[in-house]
């Protein structure tokens, strides 16, 4: 988004914001430990419908942080591990019909 003032020929941009759509191959977050990694933890991949989901994604995370586990609501669903597993998450409410990156036809 950029904001102009007055009118778009020859004026230049008084600001601008610029945001990254982070997407996981079956559009939902990965949220978690770091496989091999101590303390370190995973949170992303909240593509646009992060905004909805950011408040129960910050108090699970918190959870598993200082007590070891999610309790708000089971995260393991959205492991790290999942994709390398073979287990994409698979929502009772899809938001479209779920394909691998790697089979698209860009």
């Amino acid at each position: 988004m950029c904001l102009l003032k007055g009118n778009t020929r020859g004026n230049a941009a008084e600001g601008a914001h610029a945001g990254i759509f982070v997407d996981t191959l079956d559009k939902h977050a990965l949220t978690g430990p770091a496989p091999g990694v101590e303390r370190f933890f995973f949170a992303t991949g909240l593509s646009g419908h992060g905004f909805k989901e950011a408040p129960v994604v910050g108090q699970s995370m918190a959870e598993l942080i200082l007590n070891g586990q999610a309790e708000v609501v089971d995260i393991t669903p959205l492991r790290v591990t999942r994709f390398e597993e073979g287990q994409p998450y698979e929502g009772p409410y899809p938001y479209d019909e779920w394909t691998p990156r790697a089979k698209m036809d860009l």
